[in-house]
């Protein structure tokens, strides 16, 4: 090392005031007469043992003072020679502490105050400054020019360069220029190993391999220089070089002092090249990490943050409000110890973050192990709302299938009992001779049938598996009927308003089942105020443009007729605002809803493929916000009014298809008190035999849903064999696919099970005073 030839002790020792030293320079022989060999580890002789007992106490008290408030210390004291000459010293170090700031060693050196190296000389000063600052530099550049301002003042010149690497820095010299000079000279030097002095850079005889350069040095007012390399492990990395505008002599303590700097300086470089090399690798994985998508970060042995990618910095503020550096305790509403703890399912633990709002995290963590011994977590947390939102939205399709598949399983059958139920007590009612409380009770019959079959309704409308007849309609009038409808029922303490601009308002929709959704939607808000309040219907016209409002970004860009229904009752609590429309779910008590009637809203307005939605505040109300798609008023145009009184029969003849007995036999003996005459089969087959022998049949009544053949197929076959005959489907919901086309296409009329006497009397007469 080039601190060998420096004519001081540079040292190492531990900082416990024993002076047991871990490193002792060459200098040691001569200003203690003791071999570094000697020295190192006290294996002759302890330094402390050459310290003047009294000075020892003072010496250390200065020492420890200065080091534990991390300041470098100079200290002077007597020692005593291995031949017992006593000399005056001067120490000056400093302390070395660890990654944790706990401090592990002193280094410094010391000289005989006699040698010229005394205190008070600059020098001394200067290459105190460099080892501070070479110790706590963070940066090259900072640290070779901090440097090379230190040497100019040691040799007290005006000019210099100094470089390590890619990095330069000159002094006193123009930069450009400089530069040059440094690439010239690091060209013709890179391979030495040791100084090289220029007393003249115009005497090219003495100049060897660097006489190339007197020329570039001339241009640059420089008379003389003294040239050192700076390697680490053998390599040269770099250099400086003092500059004299004069001639110049360098002394053998100027060079020493020049290589000693040097070799503090590759130290240093090394450190700083090794640590900016860690830092380009670590913003390297830094940039990595930010671009995943899910939050990554790392907890040391005492769960503080070490490492975190731009996700998990959003992350952790929402779940801990805690970032980098800091000690992470729980993960929103879950403690670290049991995020830290794998569930026995095996799968990920699931937080959420505070709000209303609030967003759910799967976490995944990774204990990080080296050599056997943990030594922290790394975590992974994915946003997993929008997939859970999905999950959930998949489950309800689910729900609602299974649901629509177990009513139209039951639907069929159900409703011929209920249809049958409710003809023959219609048939009671019509008898003359029935006492009046034999009436009411079959009223009551009648009306519990009814409710029966509303429910079947209800399960059907919100699974979506309801049928619809939609057509263009003007939604004023149909609101005002049902606003005026309300009035008069609702409770008096309840006001019912309408709102509305001038615009035409006209969708597709079926108005049995849209009065169905207003109906729901008002008795809903009935209840919501037993104390009374308002109740608006607000309508107007709406367009979305995804491009520019992404508010609504579910609904399709377009016109809109968008019809608002507030309440100014209790409202509804936010926890249960993402669950209003899920089958069976309700906030009454038992016995006051089935929790069926917003499911229904939300199928039917499906149906009509519109959209709901609703807002509501605790003590403020609630707003459902409903949506279909706006026609032009020109689809108004060529509707059929209803016929206003169903006409009895004029003894046409009927033929009655139904598979289920009773069902059959009771259509058959209304049709015949309606003065139709009526034939029957019980299914498709059995029909075509009859018009078989009996081709004059005036109108076919057949179910949709029968053995052998069922309505679609005897369709089929009356159009190609009796292509003039009218027909009359009943179903009990769901409709097959050929059912659906026959509707959809109006090739015949329908009937939905189950059905009374005035609606199949008028569904009846309406298709037979159809022309052929």
């Amino acid at each position: 090392m080039q601190l060998e030839k420096f004519p001081s002790m540079f040292f190492k020792c531990s900082a416990d005031g024993a002076w047991k030293m871990e490193y002792v320079s060459a200098g040691s022989e001569e200003l203690t007469g003791y071999s570094p060999a000697e020295l190192m580890e006290g294996r002759a002789i302890s330094y402390r043992e050459l310290i003047h007992p009294e000075d020892l106490g003072d010496v250390w008290a200065i020492i420890e003072g200065d080091i534990k408030n991390d300041l470098p210390y100079q200290v002077s004291y007597r020692i005593r020679s291995r031949t017992g000459e006593e000399k005056l010293v001067w120490e000056q170090g400093r302390g070395v502490s660890d990654a944790q700031n706990s401090l592990q060693s002193v280094e410094g050196f010391i000289s005989h105050l006699d040698s010229g190296f005394a205190p008070q000389t600059i020098k001394q000063d200067a290459l105190n400054e460099v080892i501070v600052a070479s110790s706590r530099a963070q940066d090259l550049g900072s640290l070779l020019e901090g440097t090379l301002k230190h040497c100019l003042e040691i040799f007290k010149l005006t000019s210099g360069m100094i470089w390590v690497g890619n990095y330069f820095e000159a002094l006193g010299l123009p930069r450009t220029q400089a530069h040059d000079a440094q690439r010239r000279l690091q060209t013709l030097v890179r391979e030495d190993r040791k100084f090289r002095t220029v007393h003249d850079w115009l005497d090219e005889d003495s100049l060897n391999t660097l006489a190339p350069l007197s020329d570039t040095f001339d241009k640059l007012s420089v008379r003389a220089s003294l040239i050192v390399p700076i390697r680490v492990e053998g390599k040269n990395i770099g250099g400086i070089c003092l500059n004299n505008a004069d001639l110049r002599q360098w002394t053998i303590e100027e060079i020493s002092l020049a290589e000693a700097i040097s070799s503090q300086l590759s130290g240093a470089a090394g450190r700083l090249d090794l640590l900016e090399t860690i830092q380009e690798q670590a913003h390297l994985l830094q940039r990595i990490l930010d671009t995943v998508q899910e939050g990554i970060f790392t907890l040391d042995v005492h769960n503080r943050i070490l490492v975190v990618n731009r996700p998990a910095r959003e992350f952790l503020n929402q779940l801990a409000g805690v970032g980098r550096g800091e000690i992470l305790k729980q993960l929103g509403e879950s403690s670290l110890r049991d995020i830290l703890t794998p569930r026995e399912d095996g799968l990920p633990h699931e937080v959420r973050s505070a709000g209303d709002d609030g967003r759910t995290f799967e976490v995944y963590p990774s204990p990080v192990i080296d050599v056997g011994e943990e030594k922290g977590n790394t975590i992974l947390l994915r946003d997993v709302t929008e997939v859970r939102q999905a999950q959930h939205r998949v489950q309800e399709q689910i729900r609602r299938a299974a649901v629509g598949q177990l009513a139209a399983g039951i639907a069929h059958d159900f409703n011929n009992i209920v249809a049958a139920i409710i003809l023959y007590g219609e048939m009671v009612l019509a008898m003359p001779e029935l006492p009046s409380k034999g009436r009411k009770r079959m009223i009551m019959i009648i009306e519990q049938a009814q409710r029966a079959a509303a429910l079947t309704r209800q399960i059907l409308d919100f699974s979506r598996r309801g049928i619809m007849e939609p057509h263009p309609m003007e939604l004023m009038p149909f609101l005002q009927e049902i606003v005026n409808l309300l009035k008069r029922t609702l409770p008096e303490n309840i006001q019912v308003t309408l709102n509305h601009g001038e615009d035409d308002y006209v969708v597709s929709s079926d108005p049995a089942r849209l009065q169905q959704v207003f109906m729901n939607l008002a008795v809903n808000a009935r209840d919501a105020m037993p104390s009374g309040g308002e109740l608006l219907f607000d309508i107007s016209l709406v367009e979305f443009d995804s491009a520019i409002n992404f508010s609504h970004d579910e609904i399709p860009d377009g016109k809109w007729v968008r019809i608002d229904i507030t309440d100014t009752g209790r409202g509804i609590h936010a926890d249960d605002l993402a669950h209003v429309f899920e089958p069976f779910f309700t906030t009454k008590l038992p016995g006051e809803g089935s929790g069926l009637g917003l499911a229904q809203v939300f199928g039917i307005v499906s149906q009509h493929e519109g959209y709901i939605e609703v807002n509501s505040e605790l003590g403020e109300g609630t707003t459902f916000s409903v949506y279909f798609r706006s026609l032009p008023v020109a689809m108004l145009s060529g509707i059929i009014p209803e016929i206003s009184e169903p006409a009895k029969g004029q003894m046409e003849t009927i033929l009655v298809v139904e598979d289920d007995l009773a069902m059959r036999e009771a259509l058959s003996e209304m049709l015949e008190m309606m003065n139709y005459q009526v034939l029957s089969a019980n299914n498709g087959k059995a029909a075509l035999d009859i018009f078989a022998e009996k081709p004059s049949i005036d109108l076919v009544l057949s179910d949709l849903v029968m053995p052998e053949m069922g309505g679609v197929a005897l369709h089929s076959e009356l159009k190609k064999k009796y292509p003039d005959t009218k027909m009359v489907v009943m179903t009990g919901y769901p409709l097959v696919e050929g059912g659906k086309d026959l509707l959809e296409q109006g090739i015949v009329a329908w009937l939905q099970k189950p059905l009374d006497a005035d609606t199949l009397a008028r569904t009846i007469r309406e298709v037979l005073s159809m022309s052929k």
